[in-house]
């Protein structure tokens, strides 16, 4: 799967195309809709240390520290701040093939300081109508830690005993097939030849490395399984 970000002139709507592999369909996206999404994965501090790690983020800024985005004058984006998550981002989402071109890329800065505003904008509105307290808040929070817990150790077991198995080369004739197969999807999108095998190659990347995380864990939960005492209620 893949994700591009498009402005349709003739509905003056921001589009996000979601396009999955194997091609089977494009999915078109409100960019709001996606703004929600990253929002509501994107929490990782327990409920009870949100409200202050959000003050600690937007408050407690040097007045000398250079800032991307300020926000009625409250809340302060430092250009430390955006540069710190977008590379971390960069470098644990991408392909190596393609990191250091994202890393430099002006149009993925300017996208991701955008998203990031969005989420600050929804996260000062939660906080202003008490969102967070709630139990059922709590419950949200701890799923989402429990899901990002298990991904973040995954990832890292893989990388460190087994990191040919992440990030396996594409072969050009596989990327060519795919894009002969849709030609008429990216053409829509507005994507050139060069573009499109690039988001393919990256793509098919991407679910290698999701399958070979996937046999990881099986592997894992197994051996876990036969070294543990595990027991049902009746």
């Amino acid at each position: 799967m893949f994700i591009r970000i498009h402005y349709d002139v003739e509905s003056d709507e921001t589009i996000l195309y979601i396009v999955c592999l194997p091609m089977k369909r494009l999915l078109k996206v409100p960019i709001i809709v996606f703004s929600f999404l990253l929002f509501s994965c994107g929490q990782s501090t327990l409920t009870s240390d949100i409200e202050s790690r959000f003050n600690d983020e937007y408050h407690k800024v040097p007045p000398s520290a250079p800032w991307a985005v300020k926000i009625d004058n409250r809340y302060t984006l430092t250009r430390a701040q955006v540069d710190r998550e977008r590379e971390f981002l960069i470098k644990w989402l991408s392909d190596p093939v393609e990191r250091e071109k994202n890393l430099s890329d002006k149009g993925l800065a300017a996208l991701y300081l955008d998203n990031i505003l969005n989420q600050t904008l929804i996260i000062h509105k939660a906080i202003e109508d008490g969102t967070f307290k709630s139990p059922e808040f709590d419950m949200f929070i701890w799923v989402s830690i429990r899901d990002a817990i298990v991904k973040y150790y995954l990832k890292k077991q893989l990388e460190e005993h087994n990191s040919e198995s992440l990030w396996a080369p594409v072969a050009n004739a596989e990327i060519e097939e795919v894009y002969k197969k849709n030609v008429e999807i990216y053409s829509k999108m507005g994507l050139s030849r060069k573009q499109a095998l690039a988001e393919i190659r990256t793509s098919l990347s991407n679910e290698r490395n999701a399958l070979a995380m996937k046999k990881l864990e099986s592997d894992l939960v197994n051996e876990l399984k036969l070294k543990l005492k595990i027991e049902f209620s009746k």
